[in-house]
């Protein structure tokens, strides 16, 4: 049984929890009045994330972490749902947060509905199996990276949304409104086939744009096959070319292709290894 936080902790503004496995639910934390960062590593046996984390069981209106600016959730391995309670209020939870990382939680299969109200920065998830749709996000949020979630189909981005970081997410075949993106870095060196077709859709589109002053970055990181055709005269030059600033990897880093719009640049260690 966890102490009451908020009264022997009233001032505490950082909290990391390591190796909680004898736990099935987490404390009631979300009335620490200063808490900005919080850690939890490896809560083995937790299923389900409710109200009794927020603290708040028998009021939805009452602000749970009211100054909370980071959360880490990794290592729950058991966790099959999150929510923030029946009948939440709008800005009731985690109102100031503006960082969230999520991963290996291998059962969990959606985001809380009601995070779209917290006024999320960046959100990173990784190492989350089951997790097939990435929806329900904060209309603020500006940067998202998705590593190693083998099973996720659909990413629903928010127009605000500036940066994307796609890594090891074979099934990804959907992801919706980056017309603000700035830069976007897509990581496959293990799948078969091309570029994603979703990823294709965003160049193409791109290609239609005549702006001086685009400033739009391109990474990516693909197998030995999809590189050459990365180059000038391959199949997908006509849509790279058309992007002011590219940087592409081959298998094991071993090929790289730089490559500037405006002004011009071209370099390319392909050739010279095939020699």
């Amino acid at each position: 049984m966890f102490a009451s936080f908020e009264i022997c902790l009233p001032n505490l503004t950082k909290l990391v929890f390591e190796g909680i496995t004898s736990c099935t639910l987490l404390p009631a934390l979300g009335q620490l009045p200063k808490l900005r960062e919080l850690a939890i590593e490896g809560a083995s046996e937790v299923e389900k994330i409710g109200p009794e984390f927020f603290g708040s069981y028998d009021n939805a209106t009452k602000i749970a972490f009211p100054k909370l600016q980071q959360l880490l959730i990794v290592d729950f391995p058991k966790l099959k749902e999150w929510s923030f309670g029946a009948q939440v209020e709008q800005n009731a939870r985690l109102p100031c947060l503006q960082k969230l990382a999520i991963g290996r939680c291998q059962l969990l299969k959606q985001l809380p509905e009601d995070l779209k109200y917290s006024p999320i920065k960046f959100l990173k998830i990784f190492e989350t199996r089951s997790l097939k749709s990435v929806d329900n996000l904060p209309a603020e949020i500006e940067e998202i990276e998705l590593r190693q979630c083998g099973n996720l189909e659909k990413v629903f981005c928010p127009p605000t949304l500036k940066e994307l970081s796609v890594l090891q997410c074979k099934d990804l075949a959907y992801v919706e409104k980056l017309d603000s993106l700035k830069k976007l870095s897509f990581f496959n060196i293990y799948s078969e086939g091309g570029l994603s077709e979703w990823l294709l859709k965003l160049l193409r589109q791109r290609r239609l744009q005549n702006d001086s002053n685009d400033d739009f970055q391109l990474q990516l990181t693909c197998t030995k096959e999809v590189f050459p055709e990365c180059l000038e005269g391959g199949s997908y030059w006509d849509l790279i070319q058309h992007i002011p600033q590219v940087s592409c990897w081959g298998f094991d880093y071993i090929y790289y292709l730089q490559y500037s719009k405006q002004p011009y640049v071209y370099e390319t260690n392909f050739y010279d290894i095939l020699i």
